[in-house]
């Protein structure tokens, strides 16, 4: 099982931060509410100014059928005068919720922008939480692999050797060769790999025996 992070001191500014981002999204869904109820509002009063304006041309459209009687003519001017006037009316009426819809609709950019910044101080607060609680584990990670590397340096050039100098049986070349997806042999790149590679005493073992027939090869990786 992973080991857990110790908890750090940023972790006071991640929950502020938290806590930051839900007051804001809660603002914001608050503000949206705000402005539908707004542009509804706004929405009503224009049409109410629409059906005005459609009535004042209906009944410009209809002075014809006055047949010039100057008694018609001046009822339909009156009724003309009347919608207009109510226009007038709804015309001011309109005005007061048209500024709040768009002081309604600039509330809610505001709080679009307070949402993204608290995430992004969120984000921060989550990276620096991070660094400060997971170096100490990373640290651990690292020695461990320095670990593992004085391991690979110590035995990996002896058995690189072996496989170049065919001292090994096929089946062991095999799985020497693919071992950790040919991580020995990509290893020669590495100088110090490669200079333990070249002083390995097996690399010279055959060479030893066709001298001395009686020469002690090593028993174990030095």
């Amino acid at each position: 099982m992973p080991k857990l992070a110790t908890p750090s001191p940023e972790r006071a500014q991640l929950v502020a931060a938290h806590q930051e981002l839900a007051a804001a999204q809660h603002a914001h869904a608050e503000a949206e509410v705000d402005y539908e109820q707004a542009r509804s509002a706004y929405g009503c009063a224009r049409a109410d100014v629409g059906d005005l304006d459609e009535r004042i041309a209906a009944l410009r459209s209809g002075r014809w059928r006055a047949g010039g009687i100057p008694q018609l003519i001046g009822e339909v001017d009156d009724k003309v005068e009347e919608a207009r006037a109510a226009r007038e009316v709804a015309m001011q009426a309109a005005y007061p919720l048209g500024v709040a819809e768009e002081q309604a609709q600039a509330r809610v950019k505001e709080a679009e922008n307070a949402v993204y910044w608290a995430k992004d101080r969120l984000a921060k607060a989550a990276m620096a939480v991070t660094r400060a609680e997971f170096e100490p584990i990373a640290r651990e990670h690292l020695a461990r692999c320095m670990e593992a590397f004085d391991i690979l340096l110590t035995s990996g050039p002896h058995l690189v050797a072996l496989v170049d100098r065919e001292l090994l049986s096929p089946d062991l070349v095999r799985e020497v060769e693919n071992v950790a997806g040919s991580l020995l042999r990509r290893a020669t790149a590495w100088p110090d790999f490669e200079a333990r590679y070249r002083q390995s005493p097996w690399l010279r073992a055959p060479e030893l025996l066709a001298m001395d027939p009686t020469a002690s090869l090593p028993q174990a990786a030095p």
